[in-house]
């Protein structure tokens, strides 16, 4: 078994998808990064913020927050 871990939590704040890198928000999942379970529990611990696995319904492809950027 490897010691290497893999990128499969999302992190949320204010309702939106943390970008990768934990560079800005985004309301797309698609356009948000992952994250290793480590450092999403350690952001967790920090703040208000949540970490969700890649394969959690809740990962939904747009978030409610971010209705009014993606409606066509």
């Amino acid at each position: 078994m490897s010691d290497v871990e893999m990128l499969e939590y999302y992190l949320i704040g204010h309702g939106l998808y943390f970008r990768p890198e934990a560079c800005g928000y985004t309301g797309i999942r698609e356009q948000a990064g992952l994250f290793t379970k480590s450092y999403a529990e350690k952001y967790c611990h920090a703040s208000e913020i949540i970490m969700l696995h890649k394969d959690d319904k809740k990962a939904v492809e747009f978030m409610p927050a971010a209705y009014n950027d993606v409606v066509i």
